[in-house]
């Protein structure tokens, strides 16, 4: 069976992280890049998140590409602190120094434009 392509976008809290590490163990996908926005936190939050749920899971090879850091219309929408003011419940003290350098260049929008141009009807 071929495996499935998809591309992750994620405000990644607690249930995005999970969901993510599920989409990790599932033999029938194949993750293209993680897009990432604000939401449960801000985005730069988001990202260190999505970075640290690959480093966890031994997955650093896939691309994580950083994305809208507000609503694109419309008042911007405090942030919840239900998953903490990480989005993953600040349970972790020491942060990633140098996370910025793990994430691609490309703008998250444009990266998912370009791979599911470049994967034609096979993107999920």
């Amino acid at each position: 069976m071929a495996q499935k392509l998809v591309i992750i976008d994620t405000d990644a809290g607690i249930d995005d992280a999970q969901a993510i590490m599920m989409a990790l163990a599932a033999p029938s996908l194949q993750i293209l890049g993680i897009t990432c926005c604000f939401g449960n936190t801000d985005v730069d939050n988001v990202c260190q998140n999505v970075l640290l749920v690959l480093s966890v899971c031994e997955r650093t090879q896939i691309p994580v590409f950083q994305g809208a850091a507000g609503p694109l219309v419309g008042a911007t929408k405090a942030f919840s602190d239900h998953f903490g003011t990480d989005g993953l419940g600040d349970v972790l003290e020491d942060r990633d120094p140098q996370w910025k350098e793990k994430l691609q260049t490309e703008h998250a929008v444009n990266a998912m434009i370009r791979l599911v141009a470049d994967n034609p009807k096979q993107v999920l």
